[in-house]
């Protein structure tokens, strides 16, 4: 009888340990980063702007620039400092920001819901203008836009003229400017 006791509270101690181990820790889910992820480099996202370009037969051309901590764009589209950078021309059918739904490369078409064209650039320096290498064209892929009343969700799932994956995530607001021809 002593023996079964001893079992009990050690089969006791040891449920409560195993059960207490696995708490609801184990199960939160991480928060998404506003990152993008470049093969193995990545970047923060801590800029980002909507520059509209102008609308023609009922769609509306956007530049969508999200960029790390230390490089702006203006509404001219010159970049100021030095930092990394994910760039896209957009096509939507809304004339005030982007309009909910997948966008996806395209540089044949002219409808909404199109990408016309891409780059990354990592390592990139205004100081040193047009004189650097580094600028990488996407070649395919897309993204998702959801937004709710100013602050956009976007999902990037891309690949870049060298076959490299180019994935990210942001949530925030994103200015939006029109576009001033330097």
């Amino acid at each position: 009888m002593k023996l079964f006791k001893i079992f009990s509270v050690i089969l006791l101690t040891l449920s409560t340990f195993f059960f207490t181990a696995c708490n609801s820790d184990d199960d939160t889910i991480p928060k998404k980063l506003n990152e993008i992820k470049i093969g193995a480099k990545s970047f923060e996202i801590k800029n980002s702007v909507l520059i509209k370009k102008g609308t023609h037969n009922d769609i509306t051309y956007f530049t969508l620039y999200l960029s790390s901590s230390g490089l702006t764009i203006d509404a001219s589209e010159d970049p100021q400092g030095s930092g990394d950078i994910l760039a896209f021309q957009i096509n939507a059918d809304e004339q005030t920001k982007l309009t909910e739904g997948t966008y996806t490369v395209n540089n044949q078409s002219n409808s909404s819901f199109i990408i016309e064209k891409g780059f990354h650039f990592i390592g990139f320096d205004a100081s040193l203008g047009d004189n650097q290498t580094g600028n990488i064209d996407i070649k395919s892929g897309s993204i998702t836009v959801t937004s709710n009343t100013n602050e956009y969700t976007i999902t990037i799932t891309l690949v870049d003229k060298n076959g490299t994956n180019v994935i990210g995530y942001y949530k925030g607001s994103i200015p939006i400017l029109n576009y001033d021809a330097p």
